[in-house]
């Protein structure tokens, strides 16, 4: 008997030393982006000059955008939800013929990008369709898109050698994402575990 795709394996925790040094990297950056702020204001006001001006405005316009982005986003999620009120995994899984696609990559995959795609996609418990694209989980990003395959790779016991020549390769929606991890070969632990009958 296959052993069932909630049996996934564990993703390694962090480690407490990268949560401060990261904190306390995020807080220098705050600290110098205040400081640089107070700097140009002061030099504006004592000066004049018409270039700080624009770079404050530039910076204010950008801020506005994404702001602007993020109410978006949060919107389309919410319509999202809406229109999908009731699905779950379930649905997401029968996008896949079961016997060619590992039951472990589809579940790595909807929990991953659950994960990834921020705290509104898990509050407002939006489920996913394998037709969906990447930008809306926010992973177009290919160093994103990566370590959130790295992420589903490792809780469905799969490597990521040779992804480059992947046959799946571009990912555009999680169903790429899918094939594309299903197409990548198992660790051992994971072959180990492939036919295991359940106590």
């Amino acid at each position: 008997m296959r052993v069932p795709s909630r049996y996934l394996f564990p993703l390694k925790p962090a480690t407490p030393a990268c949560g401060v040094v990261g904190f306390a990297a995020l807080f220098a950056l705050l600290g110098g982006v205040l400081y640089g702020v107070c700097y140009l204001v002061r030099d504006f006001v004592s000066t004049g000059n018409p270039a700080i001006f624009a770079v404050a405005l530039l910076v204010a316009l950008l801020s506005v955008s994404g702001m602007r982005d993020g109410r978006r986003r949060r919107e389309k999620l919410l319509e999202m939800a809406k229109e999908r009120q009731g699905e779950s995994i379930c649905q997401f899984a029968r996008a896949f013929n079961r016997r060619d696609v590992d039951s472990w990559v589809i579940r790595a995959v909807w929990n991953t990008v659950i994960e990834w795609g921020g705290s509104d996609v898990a509050r407002l418990n939006v489920p996913l369709r394998a037709e969906d694209r990447l930008e809306t989980f926010a992973l177009d990003d290919s160093e994103e898109l990566f370590d959130a395959l790295s992420d589903a790779a490792t809780r469905a016991g799969r490597t990521l050698e040779n992804l480059e020549s992947n046959p799946v390769m571009p990912l555009n929606t999680l169903g790429d994402m899918v094939m594309a991890l299903n197409a990548q070969p198992m660790t051992q632990e994971r072959q180990q575990k492939r036919e295991v009958a359940l106590d």
